[in-house]
């Protein structure tokens, strides 16, 4: 029987493709996959050859956008903030459902004060 607790737990289900969207982010400007890779924690780092099967999926998603780099290879983008993101991902969801008013009330239910705050001066300033 082998030991592991030195393996990394394997990601779930769109945990890769979400790091490297927040790498992209978090980087505010065009990026190469080799400073995206040198974003992770050492001992979770994907090979290259992962990381740009990763952008190569979310270019096609029409997620990121894919430039020609100065020096060769490419560099890419975010096609939208972080936070359209998350608000696009949202609107999805409450498209989705067949009883909007029930959805909108959980997710409210489940905001902390905080959040329920910046919503509340948000529909007031409209």
């Amino acid at each position: 029987m082998t030991d592991k607790s030195d393996t990394p737990a394997k990601r779930s289900r769109g945990e890769l493709e979400n790091e490297v969207m927040r790498a992209l982010w978090r980087a505010g400007a065009p990026a190469s996959a080799k400073e995206i890779q040198a974003t992770f924690e050492h001992d979770a780092t994907p090979a290259i050859t992962t990381v740009l099967t990763i952008l190569d999926r979310l270019h096609k998603k029409g997620s990121v956008f894919k430039a020609p780099a100065a020096g060769g290879g490419f560099v890419f983008s975010a096609a939208q903030s972080e936070s359209e993101s998350a608000a696009s991902t949202m609107v999805s969801a409450l498209v989705a459902s067949s009883d909007r008013s029930a959805a909108l009330l959980r997710f409210a239910g489940q905001l902390d004060p905080r959040d329920v705050e910046a919503l509340r001066a948000a529909l007031e300033a409209d």
